[in-house]
């Protein structure tokens, strides 16, 4: 009898360790559980606030994209795909893959018609500064034809060379030892006007220069025909 209970008490003992373990191994289970819970709450909230970071970025890049007309109707698809990207919560790794990839579109975008807004703008830099030396060659014209039409009945016959040459005969005349002074103006401006106006240069010229040059013949001829008396044709 003896010998039973010894060996009841040997199983019971044993079953005690067994129920042990196996509540300690359920602990653990509970335990690395929780932690894992944890770890995915964590990392839903970090994906949570990169997302939000994400969208946050996008909606910037949409409302720069809004201010260039030429991507317009891109940018509006681009934005359509983004607003049904937000209600599919559900499917939260694909949704941020594809906001991720939306973004990369859209600062491409942004990137392309960053360069097409540079090059208008160089563009129209050029036209202007092109216009501004197309107004200062006709006012230094009408300057020339004004002066030379007022003081000889040949003017009609007379070549554009001629007439420069005929303005600084007369500039001689009244300044003695200067005429060379208006005839390299003359010379200097009538070269850069072909090269403009001709030859279609327009960055490899100084245009203030040209403009400067200009005003400085308008302001010659000016005085010059203050002080000579204009032809009885």
């Amino acid at each position: 009898m003896q010998e039973n209970l010894d060996k009841r008490t040997v199983e019971l003992n044993q079953q005690a360790r067994v129920q042990e373990l196996e509540r300690a191994t359920l602990a653990e289970e509970k335990k690395q559980h929780a932690e894992t819970v944890e770890e995915d709450k964590v990392a839903h909230q970090a994906w949570m606030r990169d997302r939000d970071a994400t969208l946050s970025e996008l909606h910037g890049l949409q409302r720069e994209n809004a201010k260039i007309g030429i991507y317009f109707e891109t940018v509006t698809e681009w934005i359509s795909k983004c607003r049904n990207a937000e209600r599919e919560k559900t499917d939260a790794q694909n949704g941020y893959n594809g906001l991720q990839c939306i973004r990369a579109n859209l600062e491409k975008e942004l990137k392309d018609s960053r360069h097409a807004e540079q090059d208008l703008e160089r563009e129209n830099a050029d036209l202007w500064l092109w216009m501004r030396s197309l107004d200062a060659s006709c006012d230094v014209e009408i300057a020339t034809n004004k002066f030379v039409s007022a003081r000889t009945a040949a003017f009609q016959d007379m070549s554009g060379r001629e007439r420069r040459d005929f303005c600084v005969a007369k500039y001689e005349e009244l300044y003695p030892g200067h005429g060379d002074d208006l005839d390299c103006q003359m010379k200097a401006f009538t070269y850069t006007r072909n090269r403009i106006c001709h030859d279609g240069v327009i960055r490899d010229v100084s245009h203030e220069e040209f403009q400067r040059k200009g005003n400085d013949i308008r302001e010659m001829l000016a005085d010059l025909g203050a002080r000579t008396a204009p032809a009885t044709l």
